[in-house]
């Protein structure tokens, strides 16, 4: 398989390409050089003893994307160019925005007018897809096991829509008397919220709706959660993630 990355040169860029190509996998770079180097190609190559083909692109001009996908029978697409700096984003927001967005739209139509139409979009706790794996299989959306947030509990086939988890493991520590504290918090008391649930994965068609009853189905428990999913349509689908690793699905 053949995979554009964009932004490839960058840090979490080049971990990649190294990953990809030690998988036997054929990666091209696209990158402006904006926050990385053209010697990163080369020390790709020194690590995985394998060539790398790179542009010297912006991921943001449909012009140059055009040559890339004209010149190369591109498989799939990883993008990682976009600014991530938080300092910088509050002082620079419009920058921000045109470059994460114009780049991320200019991509999906140069991969729309060459075939590549499934994506996947992750954006942490919130995954949202749309079509399919190259291959054709669904996209396979991963549920962490709370007993161990590294690994994995299960998977979620999906072909579109978007899977968001809530969990009490993320942001989280335990205080020298026992008390554990996380994130998520009950407005009533303003403390972290009582519940019998360590994470929920709510399927929907629409991120915001996914967004918003994952929060309020792990506040609210395994109970009454439950009988709040299964009255809501929208809700596709939601497992609770019990600590002990049980999952119970809403339907």
């Amino acid at each position: 398989m053949t995979v554009l990355l964009t932004g490839g040169a960058g840090y979490i860029g080049s971990h990649t390409a190294v990953e990809l190509l030690s998988a036997g996998h054929d990666v091209i770079i696209a990158d402006n050089y904006a926050n990385s180097s053209p010697i990163v190609a080369q020390r790709i190559t020194r690590i995985t003893g394998k060539p790398v083909k790179c542009y010297e692109a912006d991921a943001a001009d449909p012009a140059a994307l055009e040559r890339i996908f004209q010149e190369n029978a591109i498989d799939s697409v990883i993008h990682f160019a976009g600014l991530k700096a938080v300092g910088e984003s509050v002082r620079l927001p419009l920058d921000y925005y045109r470059n994460n967005l114009d780049s991320t739209l200019a991509l999906l139509a140069a991969m729309e007018a060459h075939g590549l139409s499934g994506t996947i979009v992750n954006l942490g706790g919130n995954v949202a897809v749309s079509g399919t794996k190259p291959t054709g299989d669904p996209w396979r959306v991963g549920i962490r096991d709370p007993r161990d947030p590294s690994q994995l509990i299960g998977a979620v086939p999906l072909v579109v829509g978007s899977a968001v988890t809530s969990g009490v493991y993320e942001r989280c520590f335990t205080a020298p008397d026992g008390t554990f504290y996380h994130h998520i918090l009950d407005p009533r008391t303003g403390r972290p919220v009582e519940t019998d649930v360590a994470g929920v994965t709510v399927i929907c068609e629409k991120s915001i709706d996914a967004e918003g009853f994952s929060t309020t189905l792990l506040a609210l428990g395994l109970e009454r959660g439950l009988a709040l999913a299964r009255r809501h349509p929208e809700i596709l689908q939601a497992f609770f993630i019990a600590p002990d690793g049980t999952i119970t699905n809403a339907r």
